[in-house]
């Protein structure tokens, strides 16, 4: 068998680091952390006992006073079944530069929910919960005439406005 030490690259060593819960600079030097690596990996051993060290990413949620706290499988279960409800809808997009686009695509990423989909416009379908509330969330930029506020008339000049990018029938 042969002994060699398996080179790891710097992003792999950064990630090892992360994961031991190090902290470094930006430019530190491969052999500093390296170091920091080993003695992190060793005290973690030593503190474990014989056993070989595997480091787990372990899914948190920060509360309202910035604490972290492991979820429990029902409360997972529960966040699960709310973003996944199915809810009836009818979309309609906002946006005249996009009028010619019959439906969107809206998807989620979590580390609990994974969500994704086609939606029509202007049909009423069945969509989940998780994706319903991105595209709430969705704005676009439209330029509106400037008002003047002694004439209350335009002045010609445009001014920069965030509006929403659909709108959103919930039905029966």
């Amino acid at each position: 068998m042969s002994t060699e030490k398996k080179e790891l690259s710097m992003d792999e060593l950064k990630e090892k680091a992360s994961l031991l819960g190090l902290t470094f600079k930006g430019n530190i030097s491969r052999e500093a952390l390296e170091k920091m690596v080993l003695e992190a990996a060793l005290e973690k051993s030593l503190t474990v006992g014989s056993e070989e060290l595997e480091v787990e990413e372990e899914l948190y949620e920060t509360d309202f006073e910035g604490e972290r706290k492991k979820l429990t499988k029902k409360e997972i279960d529960e966040l699960k079944y709310q973003a996944l409800l199915m809810l009836k809808v009818r979309i309609t997009n906002l946006n005249p530069e996009e009028a010619s686009q019959s439906t969107v695509y809206a998807g989620v990423v979590t580390p609990y929910v994974r969500a994704a989909r086609y939606i029509p416009f202007d049909k009423v379908w069945y969509v989940e919960q998780c994706l319903v509330d991105k595209l709430l969330t969705e704005k676009i930029q439209v330029f509106v005439d400037e008002i003047d506020p002694r004439t209350r008339r335009p002045n010609g000049n445009k001014k920069s406005k965030m509006v929403k990018h659909y709108n959103i029938e919930f039905l029966r």
